[in-house]
């Protein structure tokens, strides 16, 4: 099975060359459960258990089996070998749970004295050993992705992607429905999922560096000398040729939160001008002026000294004066800034008037700018799991990357923000919310992303509340459910591209991306 997969992932017929170490951890993850892993359990796990539970339950209702049982002997062995194999990986306090669902040997299934015609035993053997095989393969893999493995067959940038805490392999699981605003395409499927894995990348360029330190034939980026395109997509994450295609990503994901809040019946409008978030309050010219994309200590003093100004007069002219004063301070605003600093995406919702103003990014956590501090935040939040006795910590931890990156986006937007608040109740009844929302490229949503899911989730609850009975039985409770489920693979969805893409362009000249 994980070998007919990992050829779906070499079209070309490349051949997998990298370490022996890292192809089984690939082999190990297509195994695991989601989201850690992919999902794809051999059928050899079921047969043995769906034979067992099969033969079980036949005993006891099924006079002609009984009495011709003795020649289920062999098979009953293989069977309970793999069972007992696989039942008895978590000790002694799970024996004990299946006892009660299981025969202690092959013998006593067929000797007649516990399973016979008549007998009553509840049947639940099938769906106990594949939980437990489940189990048995994540702690198989988590054993093989500890910090004790780091090496250069597994790197750091593998232990950081290994252990983040993401659900994007959710999408092996659910139907790539073509109702996805970005629906993943064949190739960035291939290449998003080597990376999932930790395989490395399609020899897309094909001029091999000899002197890589990495375990794998690394190819050489031909826009940045000495740059290889790695496993762990570090350079893909900041390459020249892959600039278009990280802005594809980021603008996938912000058309996925449009068309989720235009169905829970909110207002989008992406990137929305400046003066018309003001409410019309400041010209285009005086926006491009107050808040240009880039700023510096300059920029700073004088937009501080304006607020200190601005005080609490409501007067129009009184701004204007102040406006003009500081635009005189500040440097001239670039000809190529024509638009100025906007938001990705404004949500309104008509009904009660709350308004959310969003602003995305994403982040590769594995990167050598974060590396550091994210060794340490893994660390902890494991140690935390160990102490909770395997269960995750009851509140959210956010990875030091997205927390730095919404706190940057906050920093970014605070002038527009603070000339928003001033508008209440002047031009507005309460002041917008402005979210970031950051996401790693494994799929890693940070708290801001998370609160706009569930805001607009909620907005959809009352949206199927207010429409009322529908006629094919649908309750609101279940349509927010599923629509909720769908939000999220969408979510992934549009990340799993974007990378796909992104990794396919990366190290290529960057004149290849002028077609």
């Amino acid at each position: 099975m994980a070998n007919a997969f990992l050829d779906i992932l070499d079209p070309v017929g490349q051949g997998l060359q990298m370490s022996e170490g890292r192809l089984q951890r690939a082999i190990l993850k297509i195994s695991t459960p989601t989201p850690i892993g992919c999902g794809l359990t051999p059928s050899s796990d079921h047969a043995a258990a769906a034979w067992w539970a099969s033969v079980q339950s036949s005993l006891c209702e099924d006079r002609d089996l009984f009495g011709l049982r003795a020649s289920l002997t062999r098979h009953a062995d293989a069977a309970w070998t793999f069972l007992s194999s696989a039942l008895s990986l978590k000790g002694a306090a799970d024996a004990s749970k299946v006892s009660h669902f299981l025969a202690t040997s092959s013998r006593e299934l067929l000797d007649g004295t516990v399973y016979h015609p008549g007998a009553d035993r509840e049947q639940r053997v099938v769906r106990l050993a594949m939980r437990l095989i489940s189990r048995s393969r994540a702690q198989a893999f988590a054993a093989a992705t500890s910090t004790t493995s780091i090496s250069p067959h597994f790197t750091a940038a593998d232990y950081i992607l290994s252990k983040s805490p993401t659900s994007i392999g959710n999408i092996y699981a659910t139907p790539l429905s073509p109702r996805c605003p970005e629906p993943l395409t064949p190739v960035n499927y291939i290449h998003f999922t080597r990376y999932f894995l930790g395989l490395p990348p399609l020899h897309t360029i094909g001029n091999i560096n000899p002197d890589s330190p990495a375990d794998y034939p690394a190819q050489r980026c031909l826009v940045h000398r000495g740059a290889i395109l790695d496993a762990a997509a570090c350079h893909a994450s900041a390459c020249t040729s892959s600039a278009s295609s990280r802005t594809k990503k980021h603008n996938h994901l912000v058309r996925v939160v449009a068309e989720k809040a235009r169905e829970a019946g909110l207002l989008a409008e992406p990137e929305p001008p400046s003066h018309t978030l003001l409410r019309g309050e400041f010209t285009p010219e005086q926006c491009r002026t107050l808040f240009p994309t880039k700023t510096g200590a300059l920029y700073k003093e004088a937009f501080h000294k304006l607020m200190t100004a601005l005080g609490d007069h409501h007067d129009p002219q009184h701004h204007e004066g102040h406006i003009k004063r500081m635009a005189a301070a500040v440097p001239p605003v670039p000809c190529a800034d024509l638009k100025g600093l906007r938001i990705d995406l404004s949500l309104q919702d008509p009904v009660d008037g709350d308004e959310r103003w969003i602003d995305a990014t994403v982040v590769n956590t594995a990167a050598p700018s974060y590396r550091t501090m994210e060794l340490a935040f893994t660390a902890a939040h494991l140690e935390a799991e160990a102490i909770a006795n395997g269960t995750p910590p009851s509140s959210r931890v956010e990875s030091p990357a997205l927390a730095g990156r919404e706190k940057a986006k906050r920093f970014k937007y605070s002038c527009l923000i603070t000339l928003s608040q001033r508008q209440v109740p002047r031009l507005r009844h309460r002041p917008p919310i402005f979210t970031p929302m950051a996401a790693s490229c494994i799929g890693d949503l940070a708290t801001g992303t998370m609160e706009v899911i569930e805001w607009i989730t909620s907005k959809y609850l009352r949206l199927c509340q207010t429409l009322g009975h529908r006629d094919d039985g649908f309750t609101p409770k279940q349509l927010t459910h599923i629509f909720k489920r769908h939000f999220f693979h969408s979510v992934h969805c549009a990340l799993a591209a974007g990378m796909g893409n992104m990794i396919a362009y990366a190290g290529t000249p960057a004149a290849a991306r002028l077609f």
